[in-house]
């Protein structure tokens, strides 16, 4: 029986680990975290009361985290 082995990867660290190990697919979701361009922003209101994301910063896609880490997983 062949098994297929996929994980989900944070950082290049995990993705060279779990390449190590035998996974052949990643998943990750290829994001950093940069400050919102909203203009107003009052201080200690939170719409989430158990975050601790500030308010005024907003996750996106970063394409080169993404290049980075297939490109040193390819030299493996």
């Amino acid at each position: 029986m062949e098994y297929k082995l996929e994980i989900c990867v944070d950082n290049i660290e995990s993705a060279i680990n779990a390449q190590n190990a035998g996974a052949t697919e990643f998943n990750l979701t290829g994001r950093k975290t940069i400050d919102s361009e909203m203009t107003f922003r009052r201080q200690n209101i939170s719409m989430d009361s158990t975050s601790d994301i500030p308010e005024s910063s907003r996750k996106v896609f970063d394409p080169d985290m993404i290049r980075s880490i297939i490109n040193k997983l390819k030299l493996i």
